[in-house]
């Protein structure tokens, strides 16, 4: 599964940071994320979580499976 977890706060990393410990989990993008973020996910810092536009092309060229909308905004 291709997972993208939208956000960049503490509670966003915490979030992702359980994902990327999953076995079923093959890809775990981050929008825009942090730079801790990046030690265990891909960040998309291009993107802007608040712009479905956008979000949905990401998860088109991507191929994501899930989307997780982080807590922070």
């Amino acid at each position: 599964m291709r997972v993208l977890v939208l956000g960049s706060g503490a509670k966003d990393h915490a979030i992702a940071w359980w994902f990327s410990k999953s076995s079923y989990i093959s890809a775990l993008f981050v929008a825009p994320g942090n730079m801790s973020t990046e030690d265990f996910a891909t960040n998309l810092p291009h993107i802007n979580p608040a712009n479905p536009q956008e979000v949905y092309a990401t998860c088109v060229e991507n191929k994501i499976d899930l989307v997780f909308i982080g807590t922070e905004a």
